[in-house]
């Protein structure tokens, strides 16, 4: 399967578009989309454009998925393969490294609390694991049990990681970081899951099953969340790992309904904040946030002029992506 697949690119664009919008108007807005309702979803403590990280996380599953499909179908060794995934996926962590340390300071990098150096690592990890196993209901059930035992996993480290200072970095990678591999790698591999069930089976069933799957995950997370076993975006929740899967199952169905296959290479907003993913996520924090930080005039407009400001710089940065 050598074309995109059109889908695939308006979800990673969704996910995008609303991290954007969101941290855009947080560095406008005098609320705090992290702390304040309705921003702040308190029930589940998550930001309104928290459901972005697991989409975006599952989205790079299945792009790893068809990228070393691709690569083992067209005749070239697993070495080979993965040292293409290297190189993109391993610009990732170089680009989060100089990029987090120029807008936040070291410090995000080093305690793995940057979107991007979790994606990167995760897609370097699942693509060694699919290429290692090479069984995708190994990789399916790794996804499952690593979302269940992670929080277990956080609990011992903390616990014990005074014992071994010189570990922090990999410790931050591994477990402790928002981003690290704990939190972003089962929703990666439940997109490689994804991948698999497109190509091995066609776009048709793969969005019957994809819709049936994340309507169950996404039933089941609210049933756990009623059940006291709450969804906590901050808190790593294994409720929250099945209702980011749901969420993604179910949204890209919902996509594939929609759109049915008939929009190809189009340069519609979703579309083009997807194929440009990179540069419109690194864009809004370098030329919006960082210059409203050295203006010192972050966090000063109330909520109409934020939302307008918001808008605003999502539609200048369309309009500059959509031209690369």
């Amino acid at each position: 399967m050598s074309e995109r697949i059109e889908s695939v690119d308006i979800l990673r664009g969704i996910a995008v578009l609303q991290m954007v919008f969101f941290q855009a108007f947080d560095f406008f807005a005098r609320a705090n989309i992290y702390s304040d309702s309705p921003y702040f979803i308190q029930s589940m403590s998550m930001p309104v454009n928290g459901i972005g990280v697991g989409l975006f996380a599952f989205i790079t599953g299945v792009g790893v998925y068809l990228s070393i499909r691709k690569g083992i179908s067209s005749g070239s060794g697993r070495l080979t393969v993965f040292r293409r995934v290297l190189r993109r996926y391993g610009s990732y962590i170089l680009i989060s490294l100089f990029f987090t340390s120029f807008v936040f300071g070291f410090g995000i990098f080093y305690s793995w609390n940057e979107a991007l150096q979790g994606i990167g690592l995760s897609a370097l990890v699942a693509a060694l694991l699919l290429l290692s196993f090479q069984n995708i209901y190994v990789i399916a059930a790794l996804g499952v049990l690593i979302s269940f035992l992670q929080p277990y996993a956080r609990t011992l480290i903390e616990q014990n990681m005074a014992s071994f200072p010189h570990l922090m970095f990999v410790f931050n990678a591994m477990l402790l970081g928002f981003f690290s591999l704990a939190t972003i790698l089962p929703l990666t591999l439940f997109g490689i899951f994804l991948g698999f069930q497109i190509v091995m089976f066609g776009r048709d069933v793969a969005v019957k099953k994809s819709f049936c799957i994340g309507v169950i995950l996404t039933l089941t997370a609210l049933l756990m969340h009623a059940s006291g076993f709450r969804i906590d975006y901050y808190g790593r929740s294994p409720s929250l790992m099945v209702f980011f899967s749901g969420i993604s199952f179910l949204s890209f169905s919902l996509v594939e309904f929609f759109i049915g296959g008939r929009v190809q290479n189009s340069r519609g907003i979703l579309p083009v904040f997807g194929r440009r993913a990179l540069f419109c996520y690194l864009f809004h924090f370098v030329f919006i946030y960082k210059p409203l930080v050295y203006l010192g005039i972050e966090s000063t407009f109330g909520a109409l002029p934020s939302i307008l400001l918001a808008a605003l710089s999502v539609y200048v940065i369309y309009l500059i992506a959509a031209r690369l």
